[in-house]
């Protein structure tokens, strides 16, 4: 039996995670939904629209929810031919997906050990233990940030005021894994 199919709701879970995206709105978001806008972006929903037709289950709404039950038919049918020992034509896609997502799970574990390597030769509250490249990167991480939800962003030097006066600030906008480099692309995060 494959490890991947335990349960109905597991199997969901792994592979139409999407349907669970909602549960995680924050204010803006779920004011996008209410006004008919999908707040995912746009690489985002074409993303999961070809893995959902891929699998030939029904798109997503415009506001990025299911209109169905089609894909939980469609783990329902995986769990029922892997308890038989079988196969469906989408058995291989299947796991190759949940795989992927494994992977890029154990990259975001990777990630926060090399976060909290960083901030064990730093003080988060005190930025005068941080690098100007530190400094420089988590300002271009807020203004990323904010330029993803649409919000005018503060100066560098008002930014650069605040991490130093307000250690929650500070705290806040910490440098992570990768931005001791020259090289961090905050759009990439």
């Amino acid at each position: 039996m494959n490890k991947y199919f335990d349960s109905v709701d597991s199997l969901h879970r792994m592979l139409f995670s999407e349907e669970y995206d909602f549960m995680f709105d924050s204010t803006s978001d779920l004011n996008d939904r209410n006004r008919g806008i999908n707040p995912m972006n746009s690489d985002y929903q074409k993303k999961i629209a070809q893995k959902r037709a891929l699998f030939e289950v029904s798109p997503l709404n415009e506001v990025g929810l299911a209109i169905d039950n089609s894909s939980r038919e469609r783990c329902i049918e995986e769990i029922e031919a892997n308890r038989l020992g079988q196969e469906t034509k989408f058995t291989k896609e299947v796991i190759k997906w949940i795989e992927k997502q494994e992977e890029s799970q154990l990259s975001y574990q990777e990630k926060m050990k090399k976060t909290a390597e960083l901030r064990s030769r730093i003080d988060i509250r005190d930025p005068h233990t941080w690098t100007d490249v530190m400094i420089l990167n988590s300002y271009a991480l807020l203004v990323e940030t904010d330029r993803w939800e649409l919000s005018d962003s503060m100066s560098l030097d008002e930014f650069k005021e605040r991490i130093f006066t307000d250690p929650d600030f500070a705290e806040r906008h910490a440098p992570s894994a990768g931005m001791e480099s020259e090289h961090y692309q905050p759009n990439q995060m």
